[in-house]
């Protein structure tokens, strides 16, 4: 299997709130009754921004046939579920800046946080209930349901990003997503069957490359002491195959003999695209 290109957001500019950026095939659900995840990354253009960002359908086949079901929505200051009360998010997301919204739910229990600090919880009303079959997520406003076509829904959509929508069939622990809010290359693969891929942007949306989640990740704190690392510069290669070996520099470590956790191997083998390599290490102290 070659690596998912997941170094991409979904940009929606659509100054009439009616963006639509949807999977191309919806997903399974099966498992979802007993627990789940959701996390995503979102970024309001501007400070106050207002608007849906970000919505999962359910449906009844995977030819996401007619009527659609709204389970879950989440927008400038809410966390809108079908089974369960709607939440307000637990800390602003509409500053321009980027955030992790995580959602998990266990044993009738929903609990959102932001940023992997700002946590709230809320028992659901329907603890037993059992979604549709299938899922489907549109990004960039709601749609309409009853018409076949699924347009946007005008006015109900937000101008911004949305990156890195990921889905468990397990409660993520909070070591997990204050992980992944620290690093957005972190990503549990433990029952993990929603991955950030196939989305086709139409109206109002664009797919921009690389993605700009990691530039908002704050700098470790004063006093840090740990190993230093530096990356090698950007790589470019040209090769008329679709598939092809990619070979570059390893990096520089210092105050470190272990050696970095790469994202990608050097030598690894890539489709034609842009991605965003990542290196870890850690010294003997764990640093």
């Amino acid at each position: 299997d070659q690596p998912i290109n997941t170094d991409y957001d979904i940009y929606c500019s659509s100054e009439e709130g009616s963006g639509k950026a949807a999977q191309l095939f919806p997903f399974s659900t099966d498992g979802v009754p007993d627990g789940f995840s959701l996390t995503l990354w979102v970024r309001f253009e501007e400070d106050g921004g207002e608007g849906t960002a970000f919505v999962v359908y359910g449906t009844d086949d995977q030819y996401i046939d007619l009527p659609l079901l709204e389970l879950i929505r989440i927008t400038h200051e809410t966390v809108y579920t079908d089974f369960g009360p709607e939440m307000a998010l637990p800390a602003p997301v509409n500053d321009g800046q980027w955030h992790f919204i995580a959602i998990t739910y266990e044993m009738g229990e929903m609990t959102v946080s932001v940023d992997a600090t700002a946590v709230v919880s809320e028992m659901i009303y329907y603890p037993d209930a059992t979604p549709p079959p299938f899922g489907w997520i549109n990004i960039g406003s709601q749609l309409d349901k009853d018409d076949i076509d699924h347009p946007p829904i005008e006015g109900s959509g937000f101008q911004g990003y949305v990156s890195l929508v990921n889905g468990w069939t397990r409660p993520l622990t909070p070591t997990e997503i204050a992980n992944m809010a620290a690093d957005p290359d972190v990503l549990p693969e433990d029952e993990l069957v929603l991955r950030w891929d196939n989305y086709v942007a139409e109206a109002g949306c664009e797919v921009v490359y690389p993605s700009t989640v990691a530039e908002d990740i704050p700098p470790p704190p004063p006093g840090y002491e740990g190993p230093d690392i530096t990356c090698p510069e950007t790589y470019h290669t040209i090769n008329p195959e679709r598939v092809t070996q990619v070979t570059w520099d390893d990096p520089m470590v210092e105050g470190s003999d272990n050696e970095p956790i790469a994202k990608w191997n050097n030598g690894s083998v890539f489709n034609w695209g842009l991605y965003r390599n990542t290196y870890v290490v850690y010294d003997d102290n764990n640093n």
